[in-house]
């Protein structure tokens, strides 16, 4: 099976944030529209069959900041190496597909994603509702 990356860009919308505390430590969830039923990215269409089929594989899954590359080539975020590179402590859940849209709600971690560079600037970019790069 070829893989194909995505990359969607999206407003915060600052009205749908909330923090909560989980298991002791505190997280912010930033709810997020992630793909449009009959989609063209990367010169491929996605209708909204195929979208309907697999996007609840998006649940649980790494929301790492960019896309991990090794050696010069995109690999899954579920990849250990991959992770290691690109891991700011986020996460996708509340999966759901609603009137022709996928949408994910961005679970991080704000201790973890406070211990690197780029989780750092992804919760400047969450506190001032500058758009953020995901990448599924």
């Amino acid at each position: 099976m070829k893989q194909v990356r995505v990359n969607l860009r999206t407003l915060v919308n600052a009205s749908k944030i909330r923090e909560e505390i989980r298991d002791g430590r505190k997280v912010v969830i930033v709810p997020s529209t992630t793909l449009v039923d009959g989609s063209i990215l990367n010169k491929i269409r996605y209708p909204a069959s195929v979208i309907a089929d697999s996007f609840h594989t998006l649940e649980g899954t790494p929301a790492p900041l960019g896309h991990p590359v090794l050696n010069g080539k995109f690999v899954s975020a579920k990849d250990p190496q991959g992770l290691v590179r690109t891991f700011i402590g986020a996460w996708n859940e509340n999966v759901r597909r609603e009137n022709g849209r996928v949408h994910v709600d961005k679970v991080i971690d704000v201790a973890f994603a406070n211990q690197s560079d780029g989780g750092k600037r992804v919760l400047a970019a969450v506190e001032k509702q500058k758009p953020i790069h995901t990448s599924t």
